[in-house]
């Protein structure tokens, strides 16, 4: 479901102002530049992971995207502002969206990038269908073709068939920070702010409050509270998600 149509980047002075809250906190995981947008058609991406990496030294940036605008030169720009961690999702096309994907397909995309010399690579089968794992300098590099079909409905905003109900606990709300780009701190980030069913799961926006007051509210702490306990009936759209929970998921900032 697509809200948006137009690039709208988060301004300057509340992007600077989250990053210095994060390094009061001093503030060492993840942050992935990412959320429903395509981080490498961002025209001051470079900017932004030089500004964190002169506060946050001891974060880690990620960057998740398509591929479409990534070359040899750009993973090498990734890797010298201090990415720790490339992810690149190549979508199949439909016609072959719930098929098995194989390696080949994967080694002939970094070959029309440019980038199947650029380091040692690793295929395999991955929980979300086969990716190959690279690495350069401090940079590991992951490039998945997924299986579509093992994919999240994102609480009805993708057109992902509706999957059982969920009974394992979720802990996203207490391990991950999703803030889009008009500074607004999202339950989670699957949540959607424009989709008319996701309104009520937005905490509040970083434009009138601290990230602290926001992440430490008491309605975070009421999502909290129920989704490690498999309660979905404060966050309805909880009840069919297919997310799964990594052993370090990033902070997201769109």
């Amino acid at each position: 479901m697509a809200f948006r149509t137009e690039q709208e980047l988060m301004p300057w002075d509340l992007f600077e102002r989250l990053i210095l809250q994060l390094a009061d906190h001093r503030f060492s995981g993840w942050i992935a530049l990412h959320n429903y947008n395509e981080p490498l058609a961002n025209p001051r991406l470079v900017t932004e992971l030089a500004f964190i990496a002169g506060r946050l030294r001891h974060s880690k940036p990620s960057i998740f995207t398509n591929g479409d605008l990534l070359n040899s030169e750009m993973v090498r720009a990734l890797c010298n502002a201090g990415v720790s961690y490339l992810r690149v999702m190549r979508y199949p096309p439909l016609s072959q969206a719930m098929a098995a994907q194989s390696d080949h397909q994967i080694a002939d995309w970094l070959d029309h990038k440019n980038i199947l010399t650029i380091c040692d690579w690793k295929v395999c089968p991955v929980r979300q269908g086969c990716a190959a794992f690279g690495e350069i300098q401090q940079m590991k590099i992951e490039v998945i073709v997924p299986n579509i079909s093992l994919y999240n409905w994102r609480g009805g905003t993708t057109s992902i068939p509706l999957g059982c109900e969920r009974t394992l606990p979720c802990s996203l709300t207490t391990r991950s920070a999703a803030i889009d780009f008009a500074g607004r701190l999202k339950m989670c980030c699957n949540v959607y702010p424009e989709a008319p069913d996701h309104a009520n799961y937005v905490i509040g926006s970083l434009n009138t409050h601290s990230f602290a007051e926001l992440w430490e509210s008491s309605v975070m702490e009421k999502f909290r509270y129920a989704h490690v306990r498999s309660d979905w009936s404060v966050s309805p759209i909880c009840s069919r998600c297919t997310q799964t929970l990594p052993r370090d998921f990033p902070t997201v900032v769109d």
